[in-house]
């Protein structure tokens, strides 16, 4: 699904082949995405391969034993908060009972689908895991702070863990961040900065410190972000977008809603995978809807700032929700809407009901129609979530669904094709040609799609040995060259020229040559994107026909655009080819030295071999 490929798949670096030591480091640094690379992540993608290969029953199987675990670490959580409000012992069931059906609620959230059998989000709920650890560990060190005189082994125990815990949220997934927030926000509404009665004066004002000094790097840090964007890359992360810094922030109040309103009351016929039809606000009334949402966040937000004075607990599930959003539903590049991303924030909304329930009970009012309401909607949300996953059940009926339930999803329509293209590489009939080329002409003909239609238009007429609309290099030529360069041109990119060299594609070398070359010109692309296409261009080249000159300046364009190992030994290969063994070993040593985690060993010790 998704990103599993390039993620997982077709992750050369991620096949873990033994236990020894190298071999988990280099699964371990084996992941592209973010800043660290969500190395813990890929290390247990690696280890699921190793112990059961690509058979994705196991690596499913992990995410929900994942999903399960966190879901006991927010009973814990609830559990703990709850002895600490109620501490009398008469009350101690009655929290135990609401903090069980709290977790059930949530765990069976069809909000949180996503981040469990969408495989690669495993980075999401690992992250996770590790953060609800983080902050069991500080609820914990808080409340045996307030009720003992001193800080015991125990408690620095706890401030150990949490530490810990944090440093692993990090390495799973960059929402690991967000620990602080989620600690605030318990900060605020349970403990409220309270001191032990013998005094503790320097614990108290360090908690305070702590949390203004985060407040101030985190505005201070927004603000430095915001007037440095073109330097930080931002600019170039929304060079791959189809929509501008303004449009995201007025468009996320709207996707927020959408979140909300999928998370209290969820419509499984607009949920899915691919969101990519979601309407972009381009002002503050189009679409109108936009005013209203932010008109309801800023209600929202007062409310939360009244009740966290007087009422602390009923801001608590506002402010969890909006403090999870921070990262994804900001300024940041990133796509528009995905729905695994409210797998933590969606917990802060399904306090609400638990909160009703304890307010009922201590009025003694309304309590039973409280009670039986909110399991009217767990029996909802489990009904609704297995119906979701019943429909994840196969590839085929998972992508009709998403293309039924999003006609207008470029992505959901080419996958649709896809799987109709696949079923038509094993039985040429029309039955699989006919829907494939239908679902592909409707993704290549999306407003503000990528380019996967088109080039599966093209792919899929050769195998099927119909002729090749002239319009649709014309326009693919243009689109590469004029659009955003999108991520993934590259790996449509590479499938072409895959099936030009190896398999039934029959594309003039001209109408190649054209296609890259209009992409090598388009002017937002990034120095990798640059590099990969020259890279690509440069073994084409030698493949088809051989032209080592030509070849040579696109495999050098590539390397100087990004020295990365693999382009420094395209280069090496084509001069072994051409005999010359100095530069052939110049670039050799070259990959060897930038090949920190010995990814390429074996290709390096094959070209070294050919050396007189």
């Amino acid at each position: 699904e998704f990103d599993d490929g390039v993620n997982i798949l077709e992750n050369k670096k991620l096949l873990l082949e033994s236990l020894e030591w190298g071999a988990l480091k280099r699964s371990y640094f084996s992941g592209d995405a973010g800043p660290l690379g969500r190395p813990l992540s890929m290390l247990t993608f690696a280890l699921n391969y190793y112990f059961f290969g690509f058979d994705p029953y196991y690596f499913k199987l992990v995410n929900v034993l994942l999903h399960a675990m966190n879901g006991v670490l927010l009973f814990l959580l609830a559990r703990q908060i709850g002895l600490f409000l109620e501490p009398a012992s008469k009350s101690q069931r009655a929290v135990i009972v609401a903090s069980l059906f709290f977790a059930i609620l949530w765990a069976v959230a069809p909000i949180n689908l996503t981040s469990v059998l969408y495989v690669v989000q495993r980075m999401t709920s690992l992250a996770s895991m590790f953060t609800l650890l983080a902050l069991l560990a500080y609820v914990s060190f808080r409340v045996h702070s307030l009720r003992s005189p001193c800080l015991t082994r125990f408690v620095w125990g706890w401030i150990v863990i949490g530490l810990a815990a944090l440093v692993a949220s990090l390495l799973c997934k960059e929402s690991g961040v967000l620990t602080p927030g989620y600690a605030f926000v318990l900060e605020l509404a349970v403990f409220r900065f309270a001191r032990n009665k013998n005094g503790q004066w320097r614990l108290h004002w360090l908690l305070i410190a702590l949390f203004l000094l985060m407040a101030i790097a985190a505005v201070g840090g927004l603000a430095w972000q915001l007037a440095n964007q073109d330097r930080l890359g931002f600019g170039a992360g929304y060079a791959l977008r189809d929509f501008t810094l303004e449009q995201r922030l007025l468009t996320q109040p709207r996707v927020l809603a959408f979140y909300l309103k999928q998370t209290v009351l969820p419509d499984i016929a607009v949920m899915g995978l691919y969101h990519d039809d979601f309407l972009t606000s381009t002002s503050i009334t189009q679409p109108l809807g936009t005013a209203y949402a932010i008109g309801g966040w800023c209600v929202a937000l007062l409310f939360a700032a009244w009740a966290a004075i007087r009422a602390p607990l009923l801001s608590m599930p506002i402010l969890w929700f909006l403090i999870g959003h921070t990262l994804e539903s900001s300024f940041f590049p990133l796509e528009m809407v995905h729905e695994h991303r409210n797998y933590l924030p969606s917990a802060g909304i399904y306090l609400l009901p638990v909160i009703a329930i304890w307010i009922a009970s201590k009025k003694n009012k309304l309590k039973w129609p409280v009670v039986v309401g909110c399991c009217l909607l767990l029996l909802l949300l489990a009904m609704q979530t297995w119906i979701r996953a019943d429909q994840w059940g196969g590839l085929v009926d998972h992508a009709a669904i998403e293309a039924h339930n999003h006609p207008k999803s470029e992505r959901a329509n080419y996958q649709l094709g896809r799987m109709y293209f696949k079923l038509f590489s094993n039985n040429r009939t029309d039955e699989y040609f006919l829907p494939a080329m239908h679902y592909f002409k409707v993704a290549s003909d999306s407003s503000g799609g990528q380019n996967g239609g088109l080039f599966a238009l093209i792919q899929l007429s050769f195998m099927a040995r119909k002729p090749i609309d002239p319009a649709w290099v014309d326009v693919l030529a243009d689109r590469v060259e004029h659009r955003p360069p999108y991520a993934s041109n590259v790996p449509f990119f590479n499938a072409l020229l895959d099936c030009q060299v190896a398999h039934y594609c029959k594309l003039p070398d001209q109408d190649v040559f054209r296609l890259l070359e209009a992409a090598l010109r388009n002017r937002r692309a990034s120095n990798d994107t640059l590099a990969s296409l020259h890279s690509m261009l440069g073994v084409y080249i030698i493949q088809k026909n051989g032209n080592g000159k030509a070849a040579e300046r696109h495999l050098l364009a590539a390397f100087e655009k990004k020295p990365m190992p693999d382009h420094a030994l395209n280069i090496s290969g084509l001069y072994l080819i051409t005999n010359d063994f100095a530069n052939a070993e110049r670039y050799i040593h070259l990959a060897e030295r930038l090949d920190k985690h010995g990814y390429f060993d074996k290709e390096i010790a094959r070209q070294r071999a050919l050396l007189p």
